[in-house]
């Protein structure tokens, strides 16, 4: 379980494709749903319909701005609310025999990718995520092409609250510590962290 809000989204999109577009457990899945900068910019498709890949940022590395928290009277006490940039990636191939290289039925997949996606955001994260922007991401090559892709632009809203890190715990952390001219680098789970050892 993710202890951030864009990796809470993330496990929530894609145990809801899974759901929907794969109950039976099929490898390779429908759609196959990713995490990172690395599967944003794959030129395969493991999924046999399509492939999702929600990246961290925009795609030109913007991560976002804070403001003003929304409920600051709950506990623990907000001090921010982040609005975090991430930028979703829904790639479509419709791989019938005879329209591989059709735009038209290319379109269909990837648009029923985006309409897909959308719902289950705002079924669940309506008011928490907003689309900034979409945009079709065009091949270099025009003549041949495997399937089309969207790139949305989004936002979601998390709060930075009044609290340790303890809500870390089990997850390691690089800890760099730089005095004067020495530097002392080591890594402590945040076990050790929260327990004040």
């Amino acid at each position: 379980m993710s202890v951030s809000a864009l990796g809470e989204y993330f496990e929530s999109i894609a145990n809801s494709f899974a759901a929907e577009t794969n109950p039976d457990g099929l490898e390779p899945p429908p759609v196959a749903v990713w995490f990172g900068r690395k599967e944003a910019y794959r030129q395969d498709n493991r999924g046999t319909m399509g492939r999702v890949a929600i990246m961290p940022g925009e795609p030109s590395g913007a991560a976002g701005s804070e403001t003003a928290p929304r409920y600051p009277g709950s506990d623990p006490r907000p001090l921010k609310d982040t609005g975090e940039k991430f930028t979703v990636y829904l790639w479509g191939y419709d791989r019938r025999k005879g329209f591989e290289e059709g735009e038209l039925a290319q379109y269909e997949v990837a648009d029923a990718l985006y309409r897909a996606w959308r719902k289950y955001t705002f079924l669940k994260y309506e008011g928490t995520v907003t689309m900034d922007s979409r945009r079709w991401r065009s091949p270099e090559r025009i003549e041949r092409q495997f399937g089309r892709e969207l790139e949305v632009v989004c936002t979601i809203r998390s709060p930075v609250r009044d609290e340790g890190l303890t809500v870390l715990t089990g997850v390691g952390a690089d800890i760099h510590v730089t005095a004067i001219d020495i530097t002392d680098s080591t890594t402590v789970s945040m076990d050790t962290l929260s327990k004040g050892d």
